[in-house]
């Protein structure tokens, strides 16, 4: 899971003790504090996964160049050495290192899976391995690299237009709850003779804290396939709660 992703999920659980801690003995201070320690601690994890998500894109960029030098009629380790010098962002590291390690007399299934070692990504660790089993077996290898490229350009095409279909879902739930401060702050200060502070404060900084867990975790969900992936989220919202309940919501 890695250490920056434990870091993240004791926080936010941290975050949520201190938050009822707050909402209980109006320690607002510490509360918004806190929030910005949840916030650039998540900003890491983002940091990481932008990381891994460029890793990703660049091995598919990485691969098409690998499989373009096979069709040209090299061999499979001529082939990866002519990607020595590609432009792959933070892959690019990496590829150089495994074509280092080629060209020192490590047989390429090796090179290749000490590579797949070193970066993330389930997909790219996926096709990985499949080049891994061409290199060891042989066999049309030209033809089996054409069915991975194909496949590539494929789940591509299909991740691009899943993310910015569920994008806009994602801003849906950000618009949702920018209504719901919107409509806490209009009960407040404009119908207080229906919900007078005193009694009903306390209830709208539950109602204001737990919202934003829900919907944070509901976008990493849709958007990301994964509740974890949802903290970001939720660092997010909280950090709008914390703020809106330090200037509007206190007695």
């Amino acid at each position: 899971m890695g250490v920056r992703n434990l870091v993240i999920i004791a926080l936010a659980f941290a975050y949520l003790g201190l938050s009822l801690n707050a909402l209980v003995f109006q320690s607002f201070q510490i509360f918004l504090v806190f929030s910005l320690i949840l916030l650039f601690a998540t900003f890491l994890v983002i940091k990481e996964e932008v990381k891994e998500r460029d890793m990703e894109e660049n091995f598919c960029k990485f691969f098409r160049d690998f499989y373009d030098n096979v069709a040209a009629g090299m061999d499979l380790a001529t082939a990866l050495k002519k990607c020595k010098h590609g432009n792959y962002g933070y892959l690019g590291k990496e590829v150089r290192k495994m074509v280092n390690a080629v060209e020192w007399g490590v047989p390429l299934p090796k090179a290749f899976s000490n590579f797949l070692k070193e970066i993330k990504g389930e997909l790219v660790k996926k096709i990985g391995n499949l080049i891994v089993e061409i290199c060891k077996f042989g066999g049309n290898v030209g033809e089996a690299l054409k069915t991975i490229d194909k496949s590539l350009i494929d789940i591509e095409m299909i991740k691009k237009e899943k993310y910015s279909r569920l994008s806009l879902y994602a801003w849906i739930i950000v618009a949702v709850y920018l209504i719901f401060l919107g409509i806490i702050y209009a009960v407040v200060f404009h119908f207080p003779m229906f919900f007078p502070g005193s009694l009903y404060l306390p209830y709208f900084r539950f109602m204001l804290v737990f919202e934003a867990f829900l919907c944070g975790f509901v976008m990493g969900k849709i958007v990301e396939g994964s509740y974890f992936r949802g903290l970001k989220y939720v660092s997010l919202l909280l950090f709008l709660s914390a703020g809106f309940i330090q200037l509007w919501l206190t007695t």
